[in-house]
């Protein structure tokens, strides 16, 4: 079987926040929804891997916001602009890892999600499951202060 890499696109729904995710297979992605109380309410559809690459643009950087809860080891980003909830980032051991929320994928519907609970894991769980899962190359690139 041969291994490829399929170059996809995604962003917020203003496009101040866009990204290209190099994923290592194909599709289907397989994706987790986590049963927390933040992810109940915002609902997003988690994927990640290790092997991936994600590069993430911002134009905007006044417009993207970070909400840390809990064990304050994830940060949750947004675009203000439009509200979107695009990835989360935790850094473990000085590098920064992240997971994506597959409904910012540009042309991808998501389709089966595995319910997963994390609650109560702690932390040092938590970050090895990361380590394990998430995306290990990840690099934002800021644009601007401002429009």
């Amino acid at each position: 079987m041969q291994n490829t890499t399929q170059s996809l696109p995604g962003s917020c729904h203003c496009r101040n926040v866009t990204y290209t995710l190099d994923w290592p297979g194909g599709l289907p992605l397989s994706l987790r929804k986590c049963n927390c109380t933040f992810c109940t309410k915002h609902a997003p559809a988690y994927f990640g891997n290790p092997k991936a690459s994600l590069a993430v643009t911002v134009r905007d950087v006044s417009a993207l916001t970070k909400y840390e809860f809990g064990t304050r080891t994830a940060s949750f980003h947004f675009c203000k602009n439009c509200g979107v909830f695009l990835f989360a980032t935790s850094v473990i051991d000085g590098h920064a890892y992240a997971v994506l929320n597959a409904n910012t994928l540009d042309g991808v519907v998501p389709s089966s999600v595995a319910e997963t609970n994390f609650e109560g894991e702690n932390v040092d769980v938590r970050l090895s499951r990361r380590m394990a899962t998430w995306i290990r190359d990840f690099r934002m690139t800021l644009a601007s202060g401002g429009a």
